[in-house]
């Protein structure tokens, strides 16, 4: 009975193993045939049929009994469209075969000048790191994927500007690219970063800063909308120093609709800022001589047109006789507005104050204090 048994089981195994022969042995024959088949295009340079071969399964990185694959033998043979299409397909760049011979290897071994140029660019695309692209581009400075190569280093450069997500980080990446394809990303992202930084200081200053950076930018109307809601907060005065004045095109008033140019001039060996009223062309309406007094400091010789000057921390004014300037000194004031009155001083609208010459700068006391030109003010 016991032997009976073991009968019937090997029976029944010889007929599964015959049953598994018939299934797979045709199965593995037309996938090797696919494979040598798609190899032999490959050598023949025969492109359209090692399309067909891989559409219909044939494994892209199988070897023959030297171990070579269908990259190698086209690489070898110099034929760039297969080549190309084999990488499409992801072939195994690094492969070697039997001698210790990758594709590349074989194609500088034939000197196949055009099939190692596509390779060196696969490899360098396989590493993607700045200096795969770097030594490519020192080998083909004016070859077939320079463009791409370069393209593919202006990505990475800005993957590591958008790790970091600094504003030098940026700024580092748009000094290489000023005119890249990631360029207006860039600056879209550095001028999130400003106006982050500009909304935690939350400053007149910090809003003002960021603007003349970014005039036109996506956020430029976000920023002077909290700037406007900044202005009014200012209670009893608002500082502008000698740095800024010395830093301002135009000042202006609105009711007199004259205009002011703000000139940089000397007094002997001392900085000297000088504001004087333009003509209809934008002129200067006079010019004066500075002199330098050894009680004072300084005089000015203009006409009766002209305003005052600023130096080292005084305002000079306008004498009644309209020839010489007297030295006005801390604390005092310099005008006094009505409440219908603006005046513009570096962008700052100002009325129904006064401002006063302080150790700093000019101070703007009281009154309504706006950032707005002129010609945007309604009463």
């Amino acid at each position: 009975m016991k032997n009976s048994r073991k009968c019937v089981k090997r029976h029944f195994t010889s007929i599964i193993m015959v049953v598994l022969t018939t299934i797979l042995l045709p199965t593995n024959s037309h996938a090797q045939k696919l494979d040598s088949d798609l190899r032999k295009a490959a050598k023949n340079g025969e492109t359209e049929k090692v399309q067909n071969y891989l559409e219909k399964g044939a494994s892209i990185n199988s070897s023959d009994n030297k171990g070579k694959t269908a990259l190698m033998l086209a690489a070898e043979e110099g034929h760039e469209d297969v080549v190309k299409l084999l990488l499409k397909g992801a072939a195994d760049i690094s492969a070697i075969d039997n001698t210790g011979e990758s594709a590349l290897d074989k194609a500088r071994r034939k000197n196949r000048t055009k099939v190692v140029e596509i390779l060196e660019f696969a490899q360098a695309q396989s590493k993607n790191t700045i200096e795969a692209y770097e030594d490519f581009l020192r080998h083909y400075p004016n070859g077939s994927f320079t463009i791409e190569a370069r393209s593919g280093m202006e990505k990475l450069y800005f993957n590591q500007a958008q790790s970091k997500n600094t504003i030098e980080t940026y700024d580092d990446f748009l000094k290489r690219y000023p005119n890249g394809s990631l360029t207006t990303e860039a600056w879209v992202r550095i001028e999130k970063l400003y106006f982050d930084q500009a909304q935690s200081k939350n400053t007149i200053d910090a809003y003002e800063d960021f603007i003349r950076r970014f005039p036109k930018g996506n956020l430029s109307a976000k920023a002077q909308s909290r700037l406007d809601k900044l202005y009014p907060q200012i209670k009893n005065a608002f500082l502008l120093t000698w740095d800024k004045l010395s830093k301002c095109d135009i000042i202006r008033n609105r009711n007199l609709n004259n205009k002011i140019k703000v000139r940089f001039g000397w007094a002997g060996n001392r900085p000297a800022y000088v504001l004087s009223p333009l003509d209809e062309d934008g002129q200067i309406e006079s010019s004066g001589i500075i002199e330098e007094l050894p009680e004072r400091g300084i005089t000015l010789n203009y006409s009766q047109n002209s305003k005052f000057l600023v130096m080292n921390g005084y305002l000079i004014d306008n004498r009644p006789d309209g020839k010489f300037f007297s030295v006005l000194g801390i604390g005092t004031y310099l005008l006094l507005l009505d409440s219908n009155e603006w005046i513009d001083i570096c962008g700052i609208m100002f009325k129904g104050g006064a401002i006063k010459i302080v150790k700093e700068g000019f101070e703007f006391q009281a009154g309504t204090i706006l950032r707005r030109p002129v010609e945007q003010i309604k009463d």
